[in-house]
């Protein structure tokens, strides 16, 4: 591929009172480029916007201009840099080895919906009271798992991630996620659920199987945020990458 000139932007400014002082661009014009006998000539210019300008660097990198928004499917919001979806309440197999009164165990047990998120602010999941698809104006709540951080950042350890093209694949990630053991919470000045007992004495329900048929609700705490929320720490997230 040959790659020739084709068109310069010229940048105003004031004089400087002197080679170290600051310039600050002022204005800026649009030139055309000719090549005569090998050397490049500007054509006359043409003042350029600032929305002109943007929409030249978007042209010339758009990854990084990349603005994430909800989507009607399971994939709720996804882009190069980034994927948010959303698992429906369902039945899965957990497995714990703790040495907080848990032990090692694993079982089927019902869940609630959730989001998951990986993206520049990292791996994350939230969990919803909800059964249907969440929207923008939908609260996150804290999940009940160990190795979650206060605020949905999951603690990777040493779980094996998605890579190559199985990054884009939703179903990978949660694998990775609930193949791995759960081995200690990762929240320690708040609770972590809702229920007499704590962490340890829901779980261990739980995985009994005996007192609950779907998800307990009511133990869910809230996160903080709404989805709504979460995308725009996300986008702000893509800005300063």
């Amino acid at each position: 591929m040959t790659l020739a000139p084709s068109s310069a932007i010229v940048l105003y400014a004031q004089k400087k009172a002197s080679s170290y002082a600051p310039s600050t661009a002022c204005y800026a014009t649009v030139h055309d480029v000719t090549v005569r006998e090998g050397v490049p000539q500007l054509g006359a210019g043409m003042a350029v916007s600032r929305d002109g300008l943007m929409a030249l660097f978007r042209g010339l990198d758009p990854q990084r201009t990349e603005v994430a928004s909800l989507t009607p499917t399971r994939v709720l919001t996804q882009g190069s840099r980034w994927m948010v979806w959303y698992c429906a309440p369902s039945k899965r197999r957990v497995w714990f080895r703790t040495s907080d009164g848990i032990g090692e165990q694993n079982a089927e047990v019902p869940l609630p919906g959730l989001v998951f998120a990986v993206g520049p602010l990292g791996w994350h999941v939230f969990a919803l009271k909800s059964g249907r698809r969440p929207g923008a104006s939908t609260r996150l709540f804290q999940v009940p798992f160990y190795n979650v951080w206060q605020g949905g950042k999951i603690c990777t350890g040493s779980t094996r991630t998605p890579q190559g093209d199985a990054r884009r694949d939703p179903a990978a990630w949660e694998r990775a996620f609930f193949e791995s053991e759960f081995t200690h919470s990762n929240i320690h000045n708040a609770p972590l659920v809702s229920y007499k007992g704590g962490a340890v004495a829901f779980w261990k329900a739980l995985l009994r199987g005996k007192k609950f048929e779907t998800f307990p609700k009511d133990v869910l705490i809230d996160g903080g945020m709404t989805l709504g929320q979460f995308i725009s720490e996300l986008n702000r997230g893509l800005q300063d990458e």
